[in-house]
């Protein structure tokens, strides 16, 4: 039998940083059908190695349950194959070689603003969202997919490890909504990315609801086959994770949709191509269900004291009235362009002037 140094050492050896072996032994029950029945037939213990690797940043995860040179062998191969593929966790910073505590990391928490009573701001990092809901549903995830698919240890580590598109973003979408759940202030911004990622973000939830479809299915079948043969099924922590994410993706589209608990803002300049991305941004948000009153018009030049500044405010006077046609039933709010960006307590508070006149 291989041992856990040469593993280790053939891992090194094949270019990672990182390699975490751990040998302990583990017990499988063997079950069959006998008269419709499930029958527990005896007991079979058994040694497991669990695999740890990292490799720029690259994070795998596997499990060795035969110990002969050609499957060792493979499983290694296919490891180092699979962290070639894998995406990067830009969180992961090494594995320390002696005792250590975790430094105290800024922004990561509700944090209040100096000099202003009731506002507090707060950056989510939806990499770290993923990062916790993967470490809260790992066993539940593993569940399902241990009992509804004819997948191996080695196979469903793969696919927990890799990126499901779009799931980080719910996941912080998720973080947003928990907070307002809270009821700690009266009023939460976002401040989401430009239109693009904005449309995207909104149909986050839709996607999230595709994927527990999908799982749901496998899950029924695997009911209907205890059912079959047992003639009884207790429901589990996977079912109960379902339950929970279909909960999530109707807080989240219940709250986007509810005109009088949110309300989505749009912010243009007066430019061409940001008008039409404007229309296009608008014509998608009421497409969803999400209602747009006001938007805002910033950057608009008042100066007229020179040949140069009398041009642009002539010029951008014709993209406000352009403006102003096409989204005659929207609210409209013009903000002059600021000489300095807008930061701080106290620019903020000048600009709020402009901005609820």
């Amino acid at each position: 039998m291989h041992d856990l140094e040469k593993i280790q050492k053939s891992l090194l050896k094949a270019g990672m940083d990182d390699v975490v072996l751990k040998k302990y032994n583990a017990e499988e029950s063997m079950l069959k059908f006998v008269d419709n029945k499930i029958v527990k037939t005896g007991v079979e213990s058994g040694t497991l190695i669990n695999i740890f690797v990292a490799k720029d940043k690259k994070l795998v995860t596997t499990t060795i349950k035969e110990f002969d040179d050609i499957s060792i062998n493979n499983t290694l191969k296919k490891l180092v194959s699979f962290i070639k593929n894998s995406q990067p966790n830009k969180n992961y910073i090494g594995i320390p070689e002696n005792k250590f505590t975790y430094p105290k990391i800024e922004g990561l928490f509700d944090k209040k603003i100096k000099g202003i009573k009731n506002l507090s701001a707060l950056e989510i990092s939806a990499e770290k969202a993923l990062s916790k809901f993967k470490i809260k549903y790992k066993a539940e995830i593993r569940k399902i997919l241990g009992t509804s698919t004819y997948l191996d240890e080695e196979d469903i580590d793969s696919i927990f490890d890799l990126p499901i598109p779009g799931i980080d973003e719910v996941m912080g979408f998720k973080t947003i909504v928990d907070l307002i759940e809270e009821g700690k202030f009266d009023k939460y911004i976002v401040d989401t990315a430009p239109t693009g990622h904005a449309l995207r973000l909104l149909t986050l939830p839709e996607l999230l609801d595709d994927w527990i479809k999908v799982m749901a299915k496998m899950r029924w079948k695997y009911r209907y086959m205890v059912e079959t043969f047992s003639g009884k099924y207790n429901p589990d922590e996977g079912d109960d994770f379902l339950v929970e994410m279909k909960k999530t993706v109707n807080r989240i589209e219940g709250l986007l949709r509810d005109d009088k608990a949110s309300e989505f803002i749009a912010v243009t300049i007066p430019e061409d191509m940001a008008i039409l991305e404007t229309e296009r941004l608008v014509k998608n948000l009421n497409k969803y269900g999400l209602k747009v009153k006001q938007l805002v018009v910033n950057n608009v030049l008042e100066l007229r004291d020179c040949e140069f500044c009398r041009e642009r405010s002539n010029a951008q006077e014709e993209y406000i009235k352009q403006i102003r046609r096409k989204f005659s039933q929207l609210k409209t709010t013009i903000i002059p362009l600021q000489p300095r960006e807008v930061k701080g307590t106290r620019a903020l508070n000048n600009f709020k002037e402009f901005l609820f006149q």
